[in-house]
């Protein structure tokens, strides 16, 4: 079995780190990659036909990729139409800034946001927009 599973096409610094990571978790069986542990704790509490929000999406979400059986839907916002292109495991991807998404209240069971408090120029903002959608 192969540790981490490639779901797009990684630049060669991917790459290269996913090989390290591999090779140390041969080498470590008890270590695991963060995201690996983070998609393993998700999972033990997420419900069945859950709707995900991916907030930031980018070109893809390991976590919803590993775990996309277990949502009834998954849509991703991002204010990059041009990163979304390479996005396979969405159902619905919506060009929009995050601090201030289309959606209704109680849109979503979960919001997922990986790699994306640090390009936030209003942080609060995002964090109550997200509170507004779950």
């Amino acid at each position: 079995m192969t540790y981490i599973t490639e779901y797009n096409e990684l630049h060669p610094k991917e790459q290269r780190q996913l090989s390290y990571k591999r090779r140390f978790k041969a080498e470590v069986p008890s270590w695991d990659d963060s995201m690996v542990l983070l998609k393993n704790e998700l999972e033990k509490r997420i419900l069945p036909n859950s709707s995900v929000l991916d907030a930031g999406c980018g070109h893809g979400n390991y976590l919803i990729d590993e775990l996309r059986e277990k949502f009834s839907s998954a849509v991703g916002v991002d204010v990059s139409e041009e990163v979304m292109n390479k996005n396979i495991c969405l159902d619905k991807t919506i060009v929009a800034n995050i601090e201030n998404m289309p959606f209704e209240n109680n849109s979503f069971d979960l919001v997922v946001s990986l790699w994306v408090v640090e390009h936030l120029d209003h942080p609060p903002k995002v964090f109550q927009e997200i509170s507004r959608v779950l």
